[in-house]
C-alpha cells in the first residue's frame, strides 16, 4: 500500500520558496505564481464556483491552470491555491478541462498537497523564529495570512511541535 510522502512535499515547497525568492511573511502567492508562470506557464485565476469547490488544477495540451473560488475567504483562497500548486509541483495526476466536476481525489495526493501548502504558507524556518516566547495562534495566523485553524493544525505537526 502506498503512503504519502510528506517529506518530499515539504522539500519541494522549501525549494519553491527559495527559487521564487519568497523568504518573509506573509508568503506572497502572487510572486510564486509569477515565478511558476515564467518557469512553466502555470496560470491562476479567481472563478465563480460552487461553494463546495475551493479550487482545482487542470492540465492539458492547451493550458495548465489553477482556478480558485473567489467567493471564499482570502485565507481559504490562499490555502486552496497553495494546495493546487502542491498538486502541480508533485506531478499528481491532474484534471482535464472536461473532468473538473469529478470528485475522485486520491487521499494520498490530498495529504501530500496539504503538507506542501502548509509548508509553503507557514514555512518551518520562518515559524521557528515566531515560536520563541509567548505563542498566540491568532496573532501568528494573522502574520502569515492564514486561518487560525490552519495555524493550529500546523502547530500539531511533529516537525513544528518540537519548537513550541
Amino acid at each position: 500500500m502506498e503512503t504519502a510522502s510528506i517529506g518530499r512535499a515539504r522539500k519541494l515547497a522549501r525549494k519553491l520558496l527559495k527559487d521564487s525568492g519568497c523568504n518573509s511573511t506573509p508568503i506572497m502567492l502572487r510572486d510564486i505564481i509569477s515565478y511558476l508562470r515564467n518557469e512553466s506557464g502555470l496560470e491562476c485565476g479567481s472563478l465563480e464556483l460552487s461553494d463546495a469547490v475551493s479550487g482545482f488544477l487542470i492540465e492539458d495540451e492547451d493550458v495548465t491552470a489553477i482556478g480558485y473560488n473567489g467567493s471564499h475567504h482570502v485565507h481559504r483562497q490562499r490555502f486552496s491555491v497553495a494546495h493546487e500548486i502542491g498538486h502541480f509541483m508533485l506531478s499528481h495526476n491532474t484534471q482535464r478541462k472536461d473532468d473538473i466536476n469529478k470528485t475522485d481525489a486520491d487521499p494520498i495526493h490530498e495529504t501530500e498537497a496539504n503538507a506542501f501548502a502548509a509548508e509553503l504558507l507557514m514555512p518551518l524556518e520562518l515559524l521557528k523564529k515566531d515560536l520563541k516566547g509567548n505563542i498566540n495562534i491568532p496573532d501568528i495566523a494573522k502574520k502569515y495570512w492564514v486561518s487560525e485553524e490552519a495555524m493550529a493544525r500546523r502547530f500539531q505537526d511533529p516537525a513544528v511541535l518540537k519548537y513550541v
